[in-house]
């Protein structure tokens, strides 16, 4: 029972030692072999969104836009405003005119510094941040627009910036005073004075001496008379001599207008006191897809004191009726009346409202104008038919209006709310008009006149090429209202064909002979210098075809001419065969192969002397006494003969050759060879090359190692001598093969087997070892074979352990 508790106790370790590296195995077999159940939500590790976005940012955010602090300060410095203009700018926008102060110090506001909301909004108001300073998102809550659109909608859509008017220049005569707005009054000569004042809310101001002015509700021009006359009354100089006073507007009010109705963004604004309606329109986005753009009313204190017509400014370039704003003042746009839709060859198609009264001829204006390719015959509208008219499956009509005529139907054609007009293109087909192709040097169109000809066409088109065929000119003809066409074959080379007369859309074809009659080819082969396959010409001698085919090689010995038989009669000869000797006399001027015409189809063999024999000859470069090119003596002579006519010098290795074959490496021992042993020493052939050099005396290892490197030769050494040098293998990399590749190109493989046999074969100088990457992983298969060969090694040590203890 000692024993058996003993050797209990042996094998109890082991034994769990080798139940949990079985469990291990299993379970990661296990793992790889089980998919993940379908629908599976994967766990992973929780996102947290990033916060310290700035005010600016979540503004920008809730506008669909992802805009950054470096942005809007670039936007700043691109602008070339300095900070009191910018300052001035947002005030007289009706902002804070401190929200952009963050952005003129030297160091741009860190993400978790606080902006305000709208300073995202005011810069675009000012024009210093466009859209394409942030990246844009689609606004899914708009109706899409369609490529025929509103016509105006995208001026008033743009920045506000482009209506803008400008406050830092003079301002003109006609200016309305108000409360709130700036004047600086100068008085020069005998007596100085400098000083602004502003337009109290009782419609003064205050000038110490003079007293209280009344100068709101006045022009410019009327106050600057007021304010001299009432200073003259107290300075006397004044208007006397060189004292002089003048007034100035020093800064302009601020207005606040009301823009509603059918516009993007309905709302009171601020806008300084020298801006119009186009500028308040402009900051309200403009009127809707469906708000009006021709009866837009401005009301003042109750009362409509104008009504704008986009039109007129979109149109004409005319911008009389945009006035300026007064505080209080409402800019209403009410829903558009008739809209309609014109497309076709117009210069402007799009969506356009109409007055009532207005006809196609003012649609027509509105849209720029018929193009060129535009059809003056008719137009056609697409309407939806108002429903007093309407019946049961009758709701929508498709009519034709003539637009012909002294007072075309068009002209006056009362148009309807949502109607579509289509303008037509003229139609492709061409009249008056023929058509030449082929075989003359000017083909293409021309003119068709009454009375016109063959003969006119040709002259026109500069007449036939020298290959064309006029003796069977092809003219097709269309038969009218039948879709098919006819064909006449005219010579035009008599003057009967040249009076061929032509009629309109007649297609004329001059056809090429070279196509049509091919001449044919003969054929020369053998030993010229350029054989191949020519084309046949007439008069050709058998010496003009090998003359030129460049001559004849000088294997040449006699040449062969097949000829094909065409007769009709029955025969089973298929060629004639004629012979000439290739000598000076046969192929002289006047020899028999000069007077030989050849034939269409004929074939020309050369033949080569079956004794001629061209000298072969190899290369030897590299450490000999005679470098070069060696002529081969005979047709066996061997690598050793023709490397002791070259002779090598002391310090050439026969390790360190190379012998190529038509560029490839011939794996031999030189050192065999010169010692005459006959399998490596080979018979040369024709441009073999031998290259020999000097001994390296190292050894490159490369690879799948931990260092590249070129290592001294050491004789002796064996493969793993040099890959300990190298480090030895990578990671991964311990049962690669390793490649040899020694000095003279021969390359052998050394493999090892599961680490417990390898090759290690002794290595020579100059020789290159490349240990070759271990194979890509495909689900860790390699780590399973590892951990299954570690418990077969344990179980043998296991049965090892037992059989020592129990002997």
């Amino acid at each position: 029972m000692i024993g058996f508790s003993a050797r209990s106790r042996f094998f109890a370790v082991p034994l769990v030692v080798l139940v949990g590296l079985f469990a291990g195995v299993s379970g990661r077999l296990s793992a790889q072999a089980v998919p993940a159940p379908r629908g599976a939500t994967p766990v992973g590790p929780e996102v947290v969104v990033p916060r310290g976005r700035t005010a600016a940012q979540d503004a920008a955010r809730g506008m669909g836009r992802s805009v950054t602090n470096e942005q809007i300060a670039e936007a700043i410095r691109r602008s070339g405003l300095t900070p009191e203009q910018i300052r001035t700018r947002l005030q007289q926008s009706g902002h804070d005119s401190t929200l952009a102060d963050p952005f003129f110090r030297a160091t741009i506001p860190s993400p978790n510094t606080e902006v305000a909301p709208s300073l995202v909004v005011a810069m675009q108001e000012l024009g210093l941040l466009t859209s394409t300073d942030s990246t844009a998102q689609a606004d899914s809550t708009r109706p899409t627009i369609s490529r025929s659109q509103v016509f105006g909608k995208s001026v008033f859509g743009a920045q506000p910036r482009a209506f803008e008017t400008l406050t830092g220049g003079p301002v003109d005569p006609g200016y309305r005073l108000g409360v709130a707005d700036v004047v600086q009054i100068v008085v020069t000569g005998d007596l100085e004075f400098n000083s602004t004042m502003e337009i109290r809310r009782d419609g003064t101001i205050v000038w110490p001496v003079v007293g209280q002015i009344p100068l709101a509700g006045l022009t410019l021009d009327a106050a600057r008379s007021l304010v001299k006359q009432r200073a003259m009354r107290v300075y006397s100089q004044i208007g006397r001599g060189s004292t002089q006073l003048d007034m100035t507007l020093a800064r302009v009010r601020s207005n606040l207008v009301y823009v509603i109705g059918e516009v993007e963004r309905p709302s009171a604004y601020q806008v300084n006191a020298l801006s119009t309606v186009f500028y308040a329109l402009a900051r309200a986005g403009g009127p809707k897809e469906g708000g009006t753009f021709r009866n837009i009313e401005v009301r003042r204190a109750g009362e409509v004191v104008q009504r704008i017509d986009l039109y007129e400014y979109l149109v004409r370039g005319d911008s009389k009726n945009d006035i300026r704003m007064e505080s209080g003042d409402i800019v209403f746009v009410p829903p558009a009346g008739i809209r309609v839709t014109i497309d076709g060859p117009v210069r402007r198609p799009g969506i356009f409202e109409l007055k009532p009264g207005e006809r196609f001829s003012d649609l027509a204006d509105f849209a720029g104008g018929l193009l060129a390719n535009a059809s003056a015959t008719r137009i056609q509208v697409d309407r939806i038919l108002p429903p007093l008219q309407r019946k049961p499956g009758h709701e929508r009509v498709l009519f034709d209006v003539s637009n012909t005529g002294p007072s075309p139907a068009a002209d006056t054609l009362k148009l309807l709310d949502n109607d579509i007009v289509h303008v037509f293109e003229v139609g492709p087909l061409r009249r008056n008009r023929v058509r030449i192709v082929g075989q003359v040097y000017e083909p293409g169109e021309y003119e068709w006149k009454n009375d016109m000809t063959l003969g006119d066409l040709l002259n026109r088109a500069q007449g036939g090429m020298p290959w064309a065929l006029l003796d069977r000119v092809k003219v097709t003809r269309s038969i009218v209202h039948s879709g098919r066409g006819e064909q006449y074959s005219v010579d035009a080379r008599d003057s009967v064909g040249a009076r061929f007369p032509l009629l309109e859309f007649d297609e004329i074809e001059v056809l090429d002979g070279r196509t049509l009659f091919p001449a044919g080819t003969v054929t020369i082969d053998g030993a010229v210098n350029r054989p191949g396959e020519r084309p046949y010409v007439e008069r050709q001698s058998l010496r003009d075809l090998v003359d030129l085919a460049g001559g004849f090689r000088e294997d040449a010995q006699f040449v062969e001419v097949a000829r094909p038989r065409l007769g009709a009669d029955f025969s089973d000869t298929t060629a004639y065969i004629v012979r000439f000797a290739v000598t000076p006399s046969t192929f002289s001027s006047d020899g028999e192969a000069s007077r030989f015409i050849i034939q269409r189809g004929d074939m020309v063999t050369v033949r080569v002397s079956p004794g001629f024999r061209k000298m072969p000859s190899v290369i030897l470069t590299g450490l000999f006494e005679y470098p070069g090119l060696y002529a081969l003596q005979r047709d066996n002579e061997t690598l050793r003969e023709v490397v002791g006519r070259a002779r090598l010098l002391p310090i050439a290795s026969p390790s360190t050759f190379r012998l190529l074959r038509g560029g490839r490496v011939v794996p031999i021992n030189l050192q065999r060879a010169l010692a005459g042993d006959k399998e490596n020493n080979i018979v040369m052939l024709q441009d073999d090359e031998l290259i020999v050099g000097a001994d390296p005396q190292t050894v490159t290892v490369s690879g799948a190692v931990e260092r590249q490197v070129i290592v001294p030769y050491h004789a002796g050494w064996k493969l793993s001598d040099y890959l300990a040098v190298a480090g030895g293998r990578k990671a991964g990399a311990d049962d690669t093969p390793v490649v040899i590749e020694d000095a003279s190109g021969g390359i052998t493989r050394a493999s090892r087997h599961y680490r417990f046999f390898s090759d290690n074969p002794e290595i020579s100088s100059g020789s290159r070892l490349t240990v070759l990457d271990p194979p890509a992983s495909s689900g860790g298969g390699g780590e399973t074979l590892t951990r299954v060969l570690q418990i077969t090694s344990a179980m043998v040590s296991l049965i090892l352990a037992y059989v020592a203890a129990t002997k």
